[in-house]
């Protein structure tokens, strides 16, 4: 799968990840080994090469992207959040509204 305007998340010991983009051969000896990338791709465009645009959240599990208790080692909403941002500063102007014919 390769998509434009599209940012993935998991957590690096969510069993989901196993059959996800960011899955790797030390998961999944069928896996692609797809980088991830926080470099947003211009609207639009493809992710470089074979690239994601996402964050995989080391020791994390199921869900722990969406996780803003205290201690939270990784910090990992806040890394996500600050992600989907940029994501959203650079992809929102692509969906300007247009006039719909009546």
């Amino acid at each position: 799968m390769k998509s434009s305007n599209v940012m993935f998340t998991n957590g690096g010991i969510d069993p989901w990840r196993t059959m996800s983009i960011q899955s790797t051969t030390d998961i999944n000896p069928q896996a692609l080994n797809r980088p991830s990338t926080t470099v947003v791709p211009p609207c639009n465009v493809l992710p470089p090469g074979d690239e994601v645009y996402g964050v995989v959240y080391p020791g994390q599990g199921h869900g722990s992207d969406m996780s803003r208790q205290l201690g939270n080692a990784t910090g990992s909403a806040d890394v996500g959040l600050e992600l989907f941002g940029n994501a959203l500063d650079v992809w929102l102007p692509c969906f300007e509204a247009k006039d719909v014919p009546k």
